[in-house]
């Protein structure tokens, strides 16, 4: 897999975090954002795909892939876990931001199979986003739109390093 398409991956995740964070707004935002956030991130496919076209082929990394897929298991299975409890304790507004906290340590399995700097960076800014704000005392949406936005515009930032 090279970077183009692990950013392109990244930017899909990302949307969906945005999307998520978008639909928790109020009703007055809520659509202009969905249609801006859209818009932003089928600019940045396009020129992910424009580039992957006009770039030399990239050498395969020799991954150890089977830590990856240990990981997204696991990170499933958290994930899954983590949203039945919040949800039998009704504390939903915790979801997103336990979700960014496990979808960061995810990236650590991405950083010890591949070697690269990006996951553990990633694994910082996302798991202190969900962090942060899980640690605001806040009850209504702000969570959820904070943790989407958040860890939408990290996945993001992420794919458009790729470009420059």
């Amino acid at each position: 897999m090279d970077q183009y398409v692990g950013a392109l991956i990244g930017l899909g995740f990302g949307y969906g975090w945005i999307v998520a964070g978008c639909l928790a707004l109020e009703r007055r935002y809520r659509y202009a954002a969905l249609m801006l956030s859209g818009v932003v991130a089928a600019g940045t496919a396009l020129l992910l795909l424009r580039a992957h076209g006009y770039a030399a082929p990239t050498p395969l990394v020799h991954a150890r892939w089977i830590i990856y897929d240990v990981t997204v298991i696991f990170e499933v299975l958290a994930i899954a876990g983590s949203i039945g409890w919040l949800v039998r304790r009704r504390r939903t507004e915790l979801i997103m931001p336990v979700v960014g906290i496990i979808a960061g340590l995810h990236f650590v399995g991405l950083w010890a199979a591949t070697a690269y700097a990006q996951p553990g960076l990633l694994f910082a800014a996302i798991g202190m986003i969900g962090a942060c704000v899980l640690a605001i005392r806040s009850v209504g949406p702000s969570r959820v739109v904070l943790a989407g936005l958040g860890c939408g515009g990290v996945l993001w930032l992420a794919a458009v390093s790729v470009l420059v």
